[in-house]
Parts: C-alpha cells; structure tokens; sequence
C-alpha cells in the first residue's frame, strides 16, 4: 500500500486520491473532531540524520498474499520517524516538488488493555521517554509525544539521538525533537500523488502520530510495463517492517490498518440465544429483548478481524439495544444445553449521557428447564462509552456451567434507577474454541447489469419517454448553468449537486434526459436540513437514466458506515414532496459500503418506477427507508432492486410506508427486512437464497406475494414473523418452509401457499367472528405520456405566476383548448372561481405548481376543481399542491360517469374537504394528503391514503372503498362505512396526536367493514373507543381497555355476511 511513484500509483478502494488546492481536512479521535496548526513547511529526517534524505518507493513494506507489492528495503535501514502532533494544531499545508508521492501515515496510541498487550512500534524500536538538554540535564518530556525545544537544545537533543524536524512557523522558526512511537492499535495511511506546484493537506490530530514520507519520483519508466493500480479490500492483509496489519476502514482517502488481535470471543466460541424475554421493555421504540441477541448494531470491526463492536445509535436497524424497568429480570434460551464458561456483554451504549442506563450489577441463575434454577453468582459488568467503537466485555465464570436457561436479574444501574438496558449479548461455549473466518474474495452471483448506451436525450425504443416543455418550469441538469454531461466517463457529482443546492425546498423538479451519469459522491437534497424536502428528481425513463456511482469509489468501502448514492433529508417529519421517478441507481462495483437510495418522505412522497442495482451484489441496502426517525408515509410503486444485503429495509415506529409491485433479487441477508414501521406491502416478488421478508418489527400487511427460493433457500424460511403479520395470498417455492414463527405458538407453517395468516386472532363486535371482505382489486390506470405538440398551459392564454393576479380564465381557457395535456408550469396559481375538468383533457399535470384560493371562492360552498363528463374515459390530476387556507369550498369534486386518477396531490387545506363524490364513475387515490374525504355510492380504490384532521375522517355512504395503506392522525371517526357501504382497509394506521374525543376509531353502521389497522400514540391521549357497530338496531362497542386491541388489530370484521 505504501508503494507508490509516478508509473505505479497506488488507490484507496481502487481511486486515485487527487490532492486538492487548499484543502483542509479533519481526523476523528475517541468520537470527537479534533482541530489540527498551520504550519508553512515541515521537513522531517531520519532518526540521527542531519540531512532530510529521500525515501525509496516502497520503502519497508511488503504485501499480505497476492497483493503484488514488494519489499524494497531502505537505504538507511530505517524509515523518517513519526512527527506526533499537539492538541490543537491545525492543518498543515506541504508544498511538493513536482514528481514525488507522499504517504501519509496516522499512527493511533493504544493502551494495553485495548490492545490485548500487542505491542506494535513503528518504525523505530524506541521507547517513549525524556530527551536530554544541553549539559546532560534532563529534558522535556513528552506530552503527547513532543517536546518543544529551543534550537541549541535541539541540536543536544539530536547530537543525543533524538529524532527531531525542521519546522518553520508563520510567527517564526522552533525545533521540535521527536519522541519515539508508542505502542499501536492502528496505523492510517493515505497517499496522494502530486504534481508541480501541487498541495496536500497534512493531516493530525490528538494524541496521533503523524509522518509525512516523501521521496524523488524514479525515471519514467523505471518500473518497466503498463501504469499498475493496486486496490485493497477490508480484512486484507499487509505486512510493514516485519509487521502484520489489516486492513480495518478506508475512508476519506485514508486507509486504516489494524496489527492482529485477540478475538472477541477469547473464552470460547460464541453460542447466539434463540430466544430473549424480559419483565419490562421500551417495545414501542423498538428496544425489545430480542434487540440484545440479534446483532443488530453489532458486529466485527472489519471482515475476519473476530473482533466485536457495537455502535451508540440506539435507531440502528430499528432499534439496537434493549431498555426497560431499572430492575427488570431478563431471560435468554440457549436452545439447548451447553457446557457455558462466561458471557460476551456490550453494555448500553447510547450516547448523549444515555449510556448510564447500562447495567452495573446484574445476579445470574442458570437452568436447564426454565423451572427450577441455580444462583451462579453477582457480576459486574463495565460502563459503556456511547461510543462505536464499542468492543464490550468478556465475564468469565468461575468454572463451566452446564444449562439451557440464564436468568439475569438487575441489581444495579450506572443512572441509579429509571431504567436500564443492554445492547448485546453472547454466551461462551467451553467445549469449543473460537474459529475467525478469513474473508475470502467477492463473488458476485449475477453478471453485471448493463445500461443501454444512448445519446444524450435519446428516447430509449420500447421504454417510457417522459420529455417536459421548456417552459414547465423543471430543471434540466444537462443545461447550463450545470452542464451534466450524461455520458458515463464525466463525473457529473458537482453538476448534480449543484442542481439540488440550487432549488432547496422549491417544488422543482430536477430533471435527467436519458443518459449516465457517473457519480462519485453523495446527492444530497439541497439546502439546511429545513429545506430537504419538495424536490423532485425525475429521469426520462427507468432504464434510459441511469446514475452510476464510480467502481472502488472511496467514501463507500466500509458497510458499517454505509453511505447512499441518494440521500433525500431526515426526521422531522417536514420532508413533505419528495419524490424519484423513472430512473436507475447503480452503485457499482467494489462498493460494499454503499446504498442506493435513503428516502424520507412525509404527508405525500414517494418513488416510482425505480430501479437499485449492485453492480455486484454487495453494499448495504438497495432502499433504505429505516436510516431515519418520523419517515412516511410515502409510496414505493414499480422498485426494483438487485444485490445488496437488504434489498428493501424500514426501521423506527412512525409514519407508514405502502409499497406496490416491488421486486427484489439476489440479495445476501433478506429481500426485505421491516424493523418497526407499520409497513403495508403488495405484489413484492422475491427470488432468493435468503429469506424473502424479515417481519422484525413493525406491523406488517404483505397481499399478493410471491416468494422464490433459489439454492440454500431449501434449509431457510421465506418469511420470519417477529412482529405482528397480517399475510393475503402468499404464494411461495424452494423454502424449507413458508413462515417461521418466532412468536405465538411458534409453530412454522410450511406452506408453500398461504391463503391467510395472522398473528393475533380477527376480532368482531358480533358473533360469529366476521370474515375479511376481499373485495375485487383493479391496477390504477397509466395513461400515456402524450407528444409535446399536444401539450398546452394556461401561460398562453394570459396566466402569470407569482403575481397575485387571478388565473382561473387562463387555467380553464387551457382545459377547453382540445389538447389531452393540460401542464401548470411551477409556480403559484390564484384561483377565484370553480375550474370545470371536461372536453378532450385527459391529464393535468401541475409540474409541482401550487393552487392558491382568491377572492370570492374563499367564501363560497363550491368545488375549486370540478370533474365532469368529457371525450376521455380516465383523467388524471397530478403533482399539484393547494395552499393551506380554510374555508367552506372544497377541492376536487367528481360529478362524472368516467373515471378519475388523482396522484401524488398534496391538498394541504388546513379547514376545507378535499374530495367530494357524488358521480357514478371509479376514482383510485395514489400518494395523496387531504382533509375530509366523502365517498357517496362510488367505487374507490386507493394507495398510500393520508387523510389528517379532526371530525370524520373517510365517510363511505353506500360505496365500495379499497385502501391499501391508510395513514391518518388527529381525532374524529377514522372510518365511517353506512347505508350497505363495503369498506376494507389493509394496513391503517393512526398517529394520534392532538385533540381525541369519544368518536369511534371505527364506525359501521349497516353496512360491512374489514380492517387491518395500528395505533401508535406517544402521549397518554389515544383513543379511548376503538369500535362501534351499529347493526339492525343493536350497538356494540370496544373500548381502548378491550385485550383484543392491544394497538393493533389484524383484522377487525363488521357487518352481517
């Protein structure tokens, strides 16, 4: 790694790393940025040496097996000594003549007990100790390893063998003599190759050792052959001046090497429990007992280092670490009997002065029935840092226990009461010792994805071709002021970039003609964390636009610190608008740590017609939905995703997702994984080696899925129920079974179809117990994406936005004009009087423009948008916003007998109905926010249905309504079904905040009902009646006290049969 000249540079993750002018940069130490002085020059020479003399390339260094580097040794024998930094120094800027390299090498301090008493010096074999004065009196000694010295006792110090270096400060010249280096636990290593006049940044920070190495560039062609660039991979092995290290993190351009260590799991192997109880835990935020034996948060260092962290983010996989009642008992089921001879605990380790919930003092019984159990003794376990690097502690017993059952009773906490947690734990297996897997090379499964090659902007044959007018108000990235080149060699990161920190918060939407464009960095929404929301990123179509993450690209190695291609904000739930349409993600190859897609979205949001790829199967999730807190509820619609460890994965307990026709292939842990949202999912089809759904937590709704096991899936469930789980016509092949059940009565069901399942039994007001509706499911229609030449805008017809003039005649001039396409470029539109939807319209799509309500309207009891009988037989609204007036008007009134698409509309009316039905035709409802939606004898199908406010939230009077997601929060009926409406809700959910009166959750009143519905409530006001049927003159009712709810009903059934 250290090799490196001019012919043969050497790349972290398989990039060159680029000096950059005038960078400045910052290293991390114990979790916190250190601030490192500016020094103008530094020159450092070999130890006893007068001169600073080159160093050859490669100097000391040879390779771990295959790694094609060779030892060349030093002429001196030895190499220039580190220069250890101060507290509080800042960057230093090194000029360097032009044909040399420099290697930047970060040595970290150990101390023994972290280290396991390896003691690694380099790259003299010296000891820390005083330098001498003039005279023979003694030195300074080193703090942090230096000592300032005055020139004349400098050169003491180097007459007596002290290392020392040149340093020439702005305020003037000091001679500092250099300490020998301590012990190590690491060493980081950057190189840069530089060129005439070029800088690179010297980078140091406390209590690290610095040396900066550099030596004249050989001949060209010194080396014979072709330029070489040499990769290096997490876990690989390297060996510098005689000594082993591997390869821990790369990141930021540095490469992070480790010297061998003990195993975590010194005692003897680990043996994971099966199963972990509690008398108390914090459930509704994830940290369930199960949290402490599944490895979430936890894990090794680096691939085949056998050494164990966890993190401090309690969030991490939904949930990371255990907490309940201070002095809770807590029980864990080997499986089995073993012989144990101790514990592997990671204490908890949240930060933020949260790690003093950890458990100081903690009695242990064992049994090998779970009846009668045996006192073993009290331990004590050690305070947790809060930090990542968290490596836990070994508790050994006395001798070896043979058992089944561990009985833990807290005695004590490090808060002295409140509650107490843990975030991971193992036991030790006395009869077998521990075995470190070495990593072995990547091997992808699949062949490579390939991208159709096309000029920039060309429509792609067979494929979407979604194309805007020029004056729509989008953003094309290809166009100045950005200048994207979409061409797969021009690294379009800044162009791209620059596009999302131009429109934060703006309602635009970036647009990506066909084309790829390469990436080597995160695309990041734009603006304050704030402004992270109503942006919209669009391409020409899913295949054609492809963004391309660079293969090797440094940043993206480590997958315990995944980074996305696309990161789109997080929590507060603000992130309102967020949406991705018609586009591939690609992360490469050589990018373990990488994700394709972070998404949030809230109110209204979503992505669709997506594609995630690996360019080889590795990284950490292709979607993740779970990074943050407050996410949905959104709509994922038409995903696919290829490779990855987690193909889809959502986390954390609030707002909802609804995904529809979602395919994941080709992943390594699970297709997809949900940690605790209320997650409703359609048509996923998974073909797999790995379990198709994890249900870890959350509430899980899955209709219409098809789950394909390929290989090891023989010995491997498709599903795992850990959660609540609702399951519709489960089809599933090639798995041992089709659900393994961790909760219940824990009975797998085998399968391999599944017509229904539920966790908790379905629950009616009447006897019998009623029997879901399963009503008829129709597929929203997609109309085409007609020819610009038939588009048409109210621009043209007088309309000027942003003006506070009134633009009613100009919208409605454009709907009468003939054209199928009736666009509202972006901006803000006041609108006075109703708008008639009619003629030869068949879209209106608003390009994210907002409907401001103006002048007589906002008094009046009418429609703003009125839908009446036309030439079309389906008409779509979409991508309009309201403002957040309020009023007696209301939004969207459907009077026809046609049908009626509305997606992706944020009706943000704080006071005003959105829809009202009134007609004989179909509406469907996709990814829409409103207030008050009133069905009356309509057929309705809706996806990702968020309705707020108080009062009555959906009153289906005499129709047939079909919701798959259905999130709502505030007080007032949910749901009122009467007069023989059929209503069936797969997946509800209500946040429940604000005012709550007696209202029923659920209201059905001669009529039939089916519901799969969830609450979660942070506050001690949730709803107090769930249910109330009213049929042939009786009333039922089911309070919040009723067993059978529980904040969650697999299906409640209503209504007589």
């Amino acid at each position: 790694m250290v090799a490196a000249d001019v012919e043969r540079p050497v790349v972290a993750g398989g990039c060159r790393l680029a000096p950059e002018q005038g960078h400045e940069a910052r290293l991390v130490h114990s979790a916190h940025q250190v601030a490192v002085a500016q020094f103008r020059e530094v020159h450092l020479v070999a130890r006893g040496d007068e001169d600073s003399r080159a160093m050859e390339p490669g100097a000391g260094v040879e390779s771990g097996a295959g790694n094609g580097l060779r030892d060349r040794p030093h002429p001196q024998q030895r190499a220039a000594p580190p220069r250890v930094a101060r507290p509080g120094d800042r960057v230093a800027k090194t000029q360097v003549a032009s044909g040399r390299h420099v290697v930047i090498v970060h040595m970290r301090l150990s101390d023994s007990s972290r280290s396991g008493g390896t003691r690694s010096r380099w790259p003299s074999r010296g000891r820390k100790a005083a330098c001498p004065r003039p005279g023979g009196s003694p030195g300074k000694a080193c703090v942090d390893g230096v000592a300032r010295y005055t020139a004349g006792e400098a050169e003491a110090a180097r007459a007596a063998g002290c290392s020392w270096s040149s340093v020439r400060r702005p305020s003037g010249g000091a001679w500092w003599p250099i300490c020998p280096a301590a012990e190590t636990r690491s060493i980081e290593m950057a190189q840069i190759p530089c060129g005439q006049g070029s800088w690179v940044s010297w980078l140091s920070s406390c209590g690290l050792a610095v040396a900066l190495l550099a030596w004249s560039g050989r001949p060209q062609g010194a080396f014979g052959g072709a330029p070489e660039v040499k990769s290096v991979k997490l876990g690989e092995k390297l060996v510098i001046h005689g000594q082993v290290y591997y390869v821990e993190n790369i990141t930021d351009g540095k490469l992070v090497l480790s010297p061998p260590r003990p195993p975590t799991a010194s005692m003897g192997a680990f043996i994971q429990p099966v199963e972990a109880t509690a008398q108390d835990s914090q459930a509704g935020a994830g940290r369930t007992p199960r949290k402490m034996i599944d490895g979430s948060g936890w894990g090794e260092t680096f691939p085949g280092s056998g050494v164990y962290a966890h993190c401090a983010n309690v969030y991490a996989a939904g949930g990371s670490m255990w907490n309940g009642k201070w002095d809770s008992w807590l029980l864990f089921d080997l499986g089995r009997e073993y012989n144990v001879n101790g514990i592997y605990v990671w204490n908890y380790n949240e930060g933020g002065g949260w790690n003093t919930r950890g458990v100081r003092e903690v009695e242990v019984s064992t049994s090998s029935d779970n009846e009668k159990f045996t006192r073993l003794g009290v331990f004590k376990l050690e305070k947790a840092p809060a930090r990542d690097d968290y490596e836990g502690q070994a508790v050994p017993f006395e001798r070896p226990v043979r058992a089944r059952y561990f009985r833990w009773q807290i005695k004590s906490n490090y808060r002295g009461g409140e509650m107490s947690g843990i975030a991971e734990v193992r036991f030790s297996n006395a009869d077998e010792k521990a075995v470190v897997a070495t990593p072995g090379d990547w091997k992808p499964r699949y062949e490579r994805p390939q991208h159709p090659k096309l000029t920039l902007g060309e429509a792609l044959e067979g494929a979407e071709n979604c194309v805007f007018p020029a004056d729509s108000g989008i953003v094309d990235v290809t166009k100045p002021p950005y200048n994207a080149k979409g061409d797969g060699a021009t690294d379009d990161t800044a162009a791209l970039q620059k596009a999302l920190d131009d429109y934060p918060a703006k309602g635009a939407i970036l647009y990506l003609p066909n084309g790829i464009y390469l990436v080597s960095d995160t695309l990041r929404w734009g603006g304050t964390p704030d402004q992270q929301k109503q942006t919209v990123l669009w391409g020409q179509s899913q295949r054609g636009a492809v963004l391309k993450l660079r293969d090797d690209c440094p940043g993206f190695e480590n997958p315990r610190q995944t980074r996305a291609v696309i990161y789109t904000g997080k929590a507060p739930a603000q992130r309102f608008g967020n949406e991705l349409h018609n586009l591939t993600v690609d992360t490469g190859t050589g990018n373990p740590g990488a994700t394709g897609v972070q998404f949030i979205a809230n109110n209204q949001g979503g992505m669709y017609d997506v594609t995630i790829v690996s360019g080889d199967g590795q990284g950490f999730a292709g979607l993740d939905l779970g990074y943050t807190d407050e996410q949905g509820p959104c709509l994922i619609k038409r995903l696919t995703v290829r490779g990855f460890d987690l193909g889809v994965r959502c986390a954390t307990s609030v707002a909802s997702e609804t995904l529809e026709h979602i395919t994941v292939e080709h992943q390594n842990v699970a297709g997809f994984r949900n940690e605790g949202q209320p997650c409703t999912v359609r048509g996923l089809k998974s073909t797999n080696e790995v379990p198709a759904f994890v249900a870890a937590g959350g509430f899980n709704v899955l209709v219409d899925c098809e789950f394909k096991g390929t290989g090891k899936a023989s010995g491997a469930p498709a599903l795992i129920e850990d959660a609540t789980v609702v399951i519709r016509n489960l089809k599933t092949s090639g798995y041992a079974a089709a659900i393994h059940r961790l909760r219940g009565d824990k009975v797998d069901v085998k399968g391999p179809n599944v017509d229904e399942f539920y966790t908790k039994p379905p629950v009616s007001l009447f006897e019998p117990t009623g029997k879901p509706l399963r009503l008829p499911v129709k597929e929203t229609p997609e109309l085409p994406w007609d020819k610009l030449d038939d588009w048409v805008a109210p621009q043209q017809f007088g309309a000027v936005t942003d003006d506070k003039g009134d633009d009613t005649a100009a919208i409605q001039a454009a709907l009468d004009a003939g054209k199928p396409t009736v666009y509202l470029p972006r901006g803000h539109y006041q609108v006075s009087d109703t708008i008639v939807l009619r003629g030869k319209v068949r879209r209106l799509i608003g390009c994210k423009a907002t409907l401001d309500i103006a002048g007589d309207l906002r008094k009046q009891a009418k429609p703003v948008v009125r839908f009446e009988d036309g030439d079309e037989p389906v008409v779509a609204i979409e991508e309009i916003n309201t403002d957040f007036s309020s009023g007696p008007y209301w939004c969207i009134e459907h009077a026809a007998n046609r049908t009626l698409v509305l997606r992706c509309l944020g009706i943000n009316f704080q006071g005003a109905h959105a829809y009202h039905g009134a007609g004989a035709g179909t509406v469907f409802i996709e990814d829409v926010v409103g207030r008050w939606f009133q069905f009356k004898g309509q057929t309705a199908w809706a996806r990702q249905f968020n309705v707020e406010g108080d009062g009555t939230h959906i009153l289906n009077d005499g129709g047939t309504l079909w919701v798959l997601g259905y999130k709502t929060e505030g007080g007032g009926t949910l749901l009122d079904t009467r007069h023989g409406g059929k209503s069936e809700v797969l997946g509800g959910f209500t946040y429940t905040v604000g005012r709550v009166d007696d209202s029923p959750m659920i209201l059905t009143a001669d009529a039939r009902s089916s519901v799969s519905f969830a609450e979660v409530c942070f506050s001690d006001r949730p709803f107090s009646l769930i249910a109330r049927e009213v049929r042939e003159g009786q009333t039922r009712e089911m309070r919040k006290d009723d067993p059978r709810w529980g904040r969650v009903f697999t299906l409640l059934a209503a209504g007589k049969e």
